[in-house]
């Protein structure tokens, strides 16, 4: 019987764990139903493109929940890179969110989502700093 040097292919090692992609697949969902809320509530005061710079960032921002939750979901290593561009938007939108707010109650509310923004923005950086390399 010949003796080889030759390993055992590796299991499959998946670049991020499993609860990232049903993760923002919901929270992708989740902004949604946000986005149209704002795009019919918002007012049209402060200038003619307030409504559609804010929904049209939202949009965008479910368009980055939802392909970091695709390329998780599919075991793909650019998660990192997708992770780290959602990352940037909640930063971004948490910096607008409470720089844009009116005092009293706005304010209050913009600051405690922009907690729960920047809490996401860091298990995004997390992410796109435990994404395994693609193996192949």
């Amino acid at each position: 019987m010949p003796v080889t040097n030759e390993l055992p292919d590796p299991a499959p090692v998946r670049p991020v764990p499993r609860w990232v992609a049903p993760t923002f697949a919901v929270l992708a969902i989740l902004l949604i139903p946000w986005s149209i809320y704002l795009a019919t509530t918002l007012p049209h005061v402060a200038a003619i493109h307030d409504r559609t710079a804010w929904v049209g960032f939202d949009t965008g921002l479910v368009i980055m929940l939802g392909l970091t939750a695709f390329l998780a979901w599919r075991g793909i290593a650019r998660v990192a890179l997708a992770a780290t561009a959602t990352a940037t938007m909640l930063v971004v939108d948490a910096w607008f969110d409470v720089f844009t707010s009116r005092h009293g109650s706005e304010l209050v509310q913009a600051l405690l989502l922009s907690i729960i923004e920047l809490s996401l923005a860091a298990v995004c950086l997390w992410i796109a700093l435990h994404a395994h390399p693609d193996p192949r």
